[in-house]
């Protein structure tokens, strides 16, 4: 299913906040003048095998008689659309049909996601994220822990930290940072630059925006 894809300001935030496993609850078929050709029921759950969400079945949309032009897929809940998806080509139903839709895989990449980070996004979002720690290369060393919250700071689903994270550090090379979930690492980030405390200090980070 190839083609260009999109997704909405709206599906963006809910991503982010809630992840879309519990709220992707409907498929829409289109037409390329966005008239609407079928709308059904669906569930996503994600594979930790193959690291991917993606629809637990077919989706299997009914066209009627003399339908032209069908030309992309929505998903969201059931009054607002998250993603939308385009086919290579323009579908004509001169006879009653239907469409179906067997692979339809999900993946975020990023340089600083991990695979248990894209599970817990897709299921449940970021705003659990409580929990920041910092360490030295290869996070050999943990040099401190602090708690944290997030929030989504603007429709773009923009995620941010409430309020300035900052560490105490007693000594070392202070390299990376990992976000929790619980006691898991969902987000592990190597700073732009490494900093060497010989003696106690505090690293602050005041400005972090994680967005897709």
């Amino acid at each position: 299913m190839a083609g260009t894809t999109e997704t909405y300001d709206e599906g963006k935030v809910v991503l982010m906040e809630t992840g879309w496993t519990s709220y992707v609850t409907h498929a829409r078929l289109w037409t390329d003048s966005n008239v609407e050709v079928d709308e059904q029921s669906v569930t996503f759950t994600y594979n930790t095998s193959e690291n991917r969400w993606k629809p637990t079945g077919d989706i299997v949309f009914d066209v009627v008689a003399g339908t032209q032009d069908v030309s992309y897929v929505t998903i969201g809940s059931s009054t607002v659309e998250y993603y939308s998806k385009a086919f290579a080509t323009l579908y004509d139903f001169t006879t009653l049909g239907t469409l179906t839709i067997d692979s339809w895989p999900f993946n975020i990449t990023g340089d600083y996601l991990n695979d248990d980070g894209k599970e817990a996004l897709f299921g449940t979002g970021f705003l659990g994220i409580a929990t920041a720690k910092l360490y030295t290369s290869g996070s050999a060393v943990l040099l401190d822990t602090q708690s944290v919250t997030f929030e989504v700071t603007n429709q773009g689903g923009q995620l941010e930290p409430t309020a300035n994270i900052i560490f105490d550090v007693t000594s070392g090379i202070a390299y990376s940072i990992q976000l929790f979930i619980s006691t898991t690492v969902v987000y592990n980030r190597t700073l732009d630059s490494t900093y060497t405390f010989t003696t106690p200090g505090t690293l602050k980070v005041d400005s972090w925006a994680i967005s897709l």
